[in-house]
């Protein structure tokens, strides 16, 4: 009976002997796993690429223990990588690797994705969108105008609520002459900056839109299309519905086609948007031509009254004192 004993005393012991090396060894695992991570969190901002390295071993050796300890260390883990991916970007950006930063950072984004870790997507997201913002701005100086669009659009993407990618892409439409596709850039910009109440970029995109359509609108009436010149007129009220000069040029429009009562109703919005600064001589001019062709006399004269300055002055005189006999 003793022998017996003996030979389960001794088995007992070498088993929990096991038990006790085994957990040793892994607890001896863990501590590395946490000295590895530890490392990389120091470390990341200053040498990302070992980082890197550090952070990487000690997540594998966390889901080879698949503790839960070493589960949460690597939950840890992985939302130190984004950042990590993001300093080597850094880095490969100051040295003109343009391209490889870019790399970096995507593969920065795509793990936040994966681990669902917010925080470190927003990070990674704002700093892609920004990069590639850059990038557009470089590649449209260089005239580079294809890259320029796909990596503002890139940008966009990633960061909706921001119209200064789409500058960039209507800049390089424009350069391309691609025209409508420019317009309609500048359209939904104006959307993003009224709904996000960006007055900057809401001006400087009405201000581009409208001086094209003006610009365009001009060319047509020189060739006498005045109802497609009135059709980019009309596009360029609903972009800006204050532009007094776009309603001018409307007028003058409708005059040509004879149409009296479009003239008068532009000239009056000519007049209600017009700054202080305007010239409203031929707007007077146009508003009682409008009049006198529908036979309004005392009216019109009223009109040719206002108008009777400077370089309209002999005109509206004539039809005044020869023509209607104003009193």
């Amino acid at each position: 009976m003793f022998r017996s004993g003996s030979k389960i005393l001794v088995l007992s012991i070498s088993l929990s002997l096991l038990v006790f090396l085994s957990l040793s060894v892994r607890a001896q695992e863990m501590k590395e796993a946490a000295t590895l991570y530890n490392a990389a969190a120091q470390t990341f901002k200053q040498n990302p690429v070992q980082a890197l390295k550090s952070v990487e071993q000690s997540i594998k050796i966390c889901e080879a223990l698949n503790t839960d300890e070493s589960n949460n260390l690597k939950a840890t883990a992985l939302k130190l990588l984004p950042k990590v991916h993001v300093g080597i970007a850094g880095n490969l950006y100051k040295e003109k690797k343009v391209e490889e930063s870019l790399a970096e950072l995507r593969k920065a984004v795509a793990i936040a994705k994966e681990n669902k870790d917010a925080a470190g997507e927003n990070y990674a997201v704002g700093t892609l969108a920004n990069v590639l913002y850059r990038e557009s701005i470089t590649s449209l100086k260089l005239k580079a105008y294809d890259k320029a669009i796909a990596m503002a659009n890139e940008s966009f993407s990633y960061k909706e609520k921001s119209v200064d990618p789409l500058l960039v892409i209507a800049e390089a439409q424009d350069s391309l002459k691609q025209y409508e596709q420019m317009l309609a850039t500048y359209e939904k910009g104006l959307e993003i900056a009224k709904a996000t109440n960006n007055l900057q970029r809401m001006t400087d995109m009405r201000i581009k839109a409208t001086n094209y359509l003006k610009r365009e609108s001009q060319n047509l009436q020189d060739k006498k299309k005045y109802d497609d010149a009135v059709q980019l007129l009309n596009r360029s009220v609903r972009i800006d519905e204050r532009d007094a000069e776009v309603y001018s040029a409307l007028a003058v429009c409708f005059k040509a086609k004879n149409e009296s009562d479009s003239v008068i109703y532009n000239v009056e919005l000519a007049l209600k948007n017009a700054p202080l600064t305007m010239d409203k001589t031929q707007l007077f001019f146009l508003k009682a031509q409008a009049l006198q062709a529908q036979g309004k006399k005392e009216d019109a004269c009223l009109a040719y009254k206002e108008a009777a300055v400077g370089s309209f002055k002999e005109s509206a005189e004539h039809q005044m004192k020869e023509v209607l006999k104003c009193k």
